[in-house]
């Protein structure tokens, strides 16, 4: 996963504590704008990577879920909620998840 925060240039970006951040549930502005072919290509690319790698990391799957609704003509705002979500993964490298079941259940 490390391969992400190099693709958007975030090596010196500080990092996020969850995957999602609280502007993404407001209403979109009326003021779109587009993303340029080279911009959206990468867009796409991102997500598309990300979205092999929610099996490994379910805590990702709501956000790679919104990411991928904007794929068609992805837009600077669905592009800052991408990087959003960079920053959080490279704020979770090395941190591993453990699903299991409660002690009482064993």
């Amino acid at each position: 996963m490390q391969m992400f925060p190099r693709r958007y240039s975030l090596e010196e970006a500080a990092t996020r504590q969850t995957p999602l951040d609280e502007l993404s549930a407001q209403a979109p502005s009326s003021n779109i704008v587009s993303l340029s072919a080279k911009r959206a290509k990468l867009y796409k690319k991102t997500v598309g990577d990300l979205c092999r790698s929610i099996l490994r990391r379910p805590d990702l799957t709501l956000a790679v879920q919104q990411l991928g609704q904007s794929m068609n003509n992805p837009t600077e705002k669905s592009e800052e909620q991408l990087v959003h979500v960079l920053r959080y993964l490279k704020g979770i490298l090395g941190h591993n998840i453990s699903l299991q079941p409660p002690r009482r259940w064993l």
